[in-house]
């Protein structure tokens, strides 16, 4: 009697342990099931890369287009768009001698073409070749490797100090400017089949060009070593020629000289 007491109540003891857990089970279904029915369509679509329709419509209403999945949007390669100043300054970092030669180049062809018109010459084309020839293989190259050769031996440390910048104008004056000039006129007079005048135009016009030029490019140049970029001083100077070598026609053309004359554009 005992052990059928005892058998029964084993039996209904397991029968309701079986309850409870088919009952947490189910509770844990619809648990599952709510949180499956709370998910929004954004977020189905967030996770399988699509999108709804109500995305697409109230991207529209916005005035926007039609959004990319995340999925598309990772294959995409970005585009670079570089404005004209954004690629001449990457030039100068990856091909820096060649980018200011061809700087030298179109500004010495602006330079003695705004020079002619000025004085009233009519185009003079093989003048303006030869200008533009040196600016390419002479001016570029040389000043490319002069202010880099500066920089890199005047106070390398402090460049942009008033030392610095008064030690770079001393010695650009005194030694690049005068053989600057020797080499213009002799690449010109070579050019034009009379190496001859070179030699007398450096023994009669050196000294008095070197004077007039001291009265503009100190100041140029402190402006230049003190504000201007390393790899931009090309720039900078090709612009100061520009008016620097206008003027020089028009002086040269005022005094009776004669309209026809070079310039003689010192840096």
């Amino acid at each position: 009697m005992e052990n059928t007491r005892h058998r029964g109540y084993y039996e209904k003891t397991s029968s309701q342990d079986e309850s409870a857990r088919d009952e947490a089970i189910e509770n844990g279904r619809l648990s599952e099931d709510r949180h499956s029915a709370h998910v929004s369509p954004a977020e189905v679509s967030k996770a399988s890369g699509h999108l709804t329709r109500e995305q697409i419509l109230k991207t529209a209403a916005k005035g926007g287009t039609r959004p990319s999945s995340p999925l598309r949007t990772s294959e995409r390669k970005p585009v670079a768009h570089l404005s004209l100043w954004e690629e001449y300054c990457t030039s100068l970092e990856t091909n820096p001698l060649l980018t200011k030669s061809l700087t030298s180049f179109t500004g010495f062809l602006i330079a003695d073409q705004t020079a002619q018109i000025v004085t009233g010459v009519f185009l003079d084309y093989k003048r303006l070749a030869r200008m533009c020839m040196f600016g390419l293989t002479c001016h570029g190259p040389m000043c490319h490797y002069w202010y880099k050769g500066l920089d890199e031996v005047v106070l390398p440390n402090a460049s942009k100090s008033t030392a610095a910048v008064v030690l770079k104008i001393l010695l650009d004056q005194l030694f690049f400017a005068p053989t600057f000039l020797v080499v213009f006129w002799f690449f010109l007079k070579l050019l034009e089949g009379h190496p001859e005048a070179a030699y007398t135009m450096v023994v009669d016009k050196l000294f008095s060009t070197l004077l007039v030029s001291y009265l503009l490019w100190p100041v140029a140049h402190f402006i230049n070593f003190r504000f201007i970029p390393s790899s931009q001083r090309l720039l900078y100077i090709n612009v100061v020629t520009i008016f620097w070598t206008t003027y020089l026609s028009w002086s040269s053309c005022q005094s009776g000289q004669g309209s026809g004359t070079e310039v003689k554009p010192v840096a």
